[in-house]
């Protein structure tokens, strides 16, 4: 039954009432380079004489001209049922022949205007014409231009050595290349030094960068490459930086060449982000991320660089004046596109983003940076191939009729930690955690559950795979469609990934989703057509949206959990809203930014180990408003936020604590009328000194069996006409005999419903 009691007095003691307590094709990347390759150890002394800086780039320089020498190379081997192409049924490189795309690839010199070759077209894009990336390929003078190598194993990384002893003896020192180039000195523009330092825009006698392709290799496999160590002199001269690269089997290697040139660029296997490759030690989050970046590969959804790419080489459109640029209101004044709670309110203009590099940076307020790490909302508007006809601008597999093609719209995603760009400490720069970007896909995060039995998928994979299905919406800590799911596949009560050992990888992948009785079978994970944020879908980030603007807690680790990192570990709401307001013919989006919006005016479900509200500076006072008929439900998430000490719940097993939401000193929020805060699943809410609440009539909080509800001293709970507090029976209060609850209405002050 129902009992109601009466409770009077302002500041009164309430004794507390206690009851009980309660795959697709991989394509890997190998190792660290130009650092020690078992450890990515960055540590080095100061230099108190000189900066690093991230701009200068880590072995080659990320502006100017660079031209790189393409070796094709094909293997011949001593047994030839081990030769992989023997099973290829395409055409792109035949034996004895260079490849049909062996022309694509490289503008040799630089083109006026935009290249069509396409290596030099992505970076030409990617840098706003700050770096121009050339290329041409050496001529076997038999095979049809193609060195063919002896092998006995197939393994050509291991055996470079045979490469270029092949290449000598057939060259001797004459450089002889498609384009007619016959010296050094045209593949030879930089002389390299430190990390981070200047680099001297002059030759030292050896190649700039040199690719390997290789047609039929056993390792690396098919599409698969890496950076390599080239100790011979190749004709005579010794190498800068290289990599292989195997590109057979594929109708064109152009974005492992990129990904694998960009390591020169940006730093070593720790500067994996975005679908790109294993770090080999450490990510910033639990499973890892999708998205799209010039470290992006086999996992990214968008084949295009990130604006933290720019931003982090210093990559800028001529006559900018900001690093991150966006414009006014009117699209033509250009304005500072980093931005935070003192400078970001207003109203902004980003044009389309590859062409021409505009986004916008919001930095998350609360965070304790002494002690935790940073996060930032990175904004970039997508017109897609279809509109700005850049061919990167386009899912990975988006030419497929079964991925549903890109939908023009602001693509957002979280930026963690991996900002320091200059130091006097070379490690500070370069020496970081992989997955620092995590993409906030409109359609929102989820918590999941995977099915036992795989299904076919013939979509692009071939593969069998788990289908998962969309549990609850869980805009704090779920997982949002481009990131892997972490998932104890091996039942020992941890989560991890072993970059070595491919049966030892505690995540699944998002291809196939279950709705009903239908399989969808659209390799969400590499991008789908809800993924960006538009007038015609969802059109707005903020405090009860999904993705929410709130911060993203996160754990270091792969192979284990690293405690001993400044890892952020509640999730710090906010008044950040982004509403996008037009989508103009012109390829133009304007976007409304606020710091203020703290308005709850839908239904959300809030999942967390700690949600934290501090306060936000708004012109009701209130720092968080839920709006009438609205409420919030504090429950158990189902998605990790920890790799260890899983807690049984509805009979599975689950790397999540139950919820727990804190109002922090001196915070003020409104329940307006028939809006609740409903608490479920052990979840707890609690007030702190000097906060305070007010429930308006027909208002309520609920607190469930097993849930706590807690007010601690000089905190005030305000109860309206007919607004309650319902206490059910198993529940717990926790209220200071120094707090105050309050009914201005009448002197009984106050309603509390208990359920017995």
């Amino acid at each position: 039954m129902k009992k109601l009691l009466n409770l009077i007095s302002l500041g009164l003691l309430i004794v507390s009432l206690q009851g009980k307590l309660f795959a697709q094709t991989d394509q890997y990347d190998f190792g660290c380079i130009f650092i020690d390759k078992d450890t990515c150890d960055f540590s080095d002394a100061p230099n108190d004489l000189s900066i690093y800086d991230s701009r200068n780039g880590v072995a080659l320089s990320p502006h100017g001209m660079i031209r790189m020498l393409v070796v094709f190379v094909e293997l011949e081997y001593d047994d030839p049922t081990m030769d992989p192409s023997s099973d290829w049924n395409s055409n792109y490189w035949v034996s004895e022949t260079l490849p049909i795309w062996a022309d694509q690839l490289f503008s040799i010199n630089t083109p006026i205007g935009i290249s069509s070759k396409k290596v030099t077209n992505y970076f030409q894009y990617a840098s706003s014409n700050d770096h121009i990336v050339l290329g041409d390929y050496l001529l076997a003078p038999d095979n049809g231009g193609v060195f063919k190598v002896k092998t006995y194993d197939g393994r050509i990384r291991d055996s470079l050595n045979i490469v270029i002893d092949t290449i000598n003896n057939k060259l001797g020192t004459t450089i002889v290349t498609a384009g007619g180039l016959s010296s050094i000195n045209a593949f030879d523009s930089w002389t390299p030094t430190s990390s981070g330092l200047v680099k001297d825009n002059i030759g030292n006698g050896k190649w700039d960068y040199v690719v390997f392709l290789i047609r039929n290799s056993l390792y690396p496999a098919n599409h698969n490459g890496g950076n390599v160590t080239v100790k011979r002199p190749l004709l005579g001269h010794k190498v800068d930086q290289g990599c292989i690269i195997c590109a057979g089997d594929t109708y064109n290697p152009t974005h492992v060449i990129r990904h694998e040139y960009a390591h020169s660029l940006l730093g070593g296997n720790n500067f994996h982000t975005c679908g790109g490759g294993w770090a080999k030690y450490h990510n910033y989050w639990i499973p890892q991320t999708g998205g799209w970046a010039l470290l992006g590969l086999y996992n990214s959804s968008l084949m295009c660089w990130s604006a933290w790419d720019r931003y982090r080489l210093g990559w800028k459109s001529a006559g900018n004046a900001y690093d991150i640029s966006a414009r006014s209101s009117d699209g033509i004044t250009e304005v500072n596109g980093d931005i935070d709670t003192n400078t970001g309110n207003g109203i902004y203009v980003l044009r389309d983003f590859v062409t021409t590099g505009d986004a916008l940076r919001i930095k998350l307020p609360y965070i304790n940076e002494e002690n935790e790490y940073p996060e930032w909302i990175w904004l970039e508007y997508h017109q897609g191939v279809s509109n700005n006809n850049v061919e990167f601008d386009q899912w990975q597999y988006q030419r497929y009729s079964c991925v549903a093609d890109f939908e023009p719209g602001l693509m957002a995603y979280i930026q963690i930690n991996s900002n320091t760009r200059e130091s006097h400490y070379s490690g500070v720069v370069f020496g970081q955690f992989a997955d620092y970007l995590n993409p906030l896909t409109a359609n929102g995060f989820w918590d999941r559950q995977f099915l036992t039995d795989s299904v076919y998928n013939g979509c692009v994979s071939d593969a069998r795979i788990r289908p998962f299905i969309r549990v609850e919406e869980n805009p704090l800590t779920g997982c949002g469609d481009q990131s892997f799911y972490a998932f104890d596949l091996d039942g020992n009560d941890s989560l991890y990934s072993d970059p070595d050992n491919k049966t030892k990888q505690d995540q699944l992948s998002n291809w196939t989703e279950k709705e009903g009785n239908t399989y969808y079978k659209k390799l969400f994970q590499l991008g789908h057509s809800s993924h960006s944020f538009n007038l015609n879908g969802n059109k707005k980030i903020g405090i009860c949206t999904n993705p929410s603007s709130a911060s993203l807690i996160n754990m270091v680790g792969e192979k284990t959990q690293n405690n001993q990192a400044q890892n952020l570990r509640t999730t710090y709401l906010n008044g950040i809203s982004i509403e996008i307001l037009e989508q103009s013919a012109n390829g133009n989006i304007k976007i409304k930014i606020r710091f203020d919006d703290v308005d709850i005016d839908n239904d959300v479900r809030w999942c967390s180990d700690s949600i934290v509200l501090n306060e936000i500076p708004t012109s009701s006072g209130y720092s968080l408003h839920i709006k009438p008929n609205k409420t919030i439900t504090l429950d158990q998430g189902l998605t990790a936020t920890r790799m260890t000490n899983p807690i049984t719940f509805n009979g599975q097993k689950i790397f999540a604590s139950p919820t727990t939401f804190t109002i922090q000193p001196d915070v003020r929020i409104h329940i307006d009328t028939a809006a609740s805060i409903v608490l479920e699943n052990s979840s707890k809410l609690r007030f702190r000194e000097g906060s305070e609440c007010t429930i308006d009539s027909l208002g309520s909080i609920v607190v469930k069996s097993g849930t706590v509800f807690q007010m601690d001293d000089c905190s005030t709970l305000i109860i309206r006409g007919t607004g309650k507090l319902i206490v059910e029976d198993s529940a717990i209060l926790r209220i200071s005999n120094h707090a105050f609850l309050i009914s201005p209405r009448e002197p009984k002050a106050f309603n509390l419903e208990m359920m017995l």
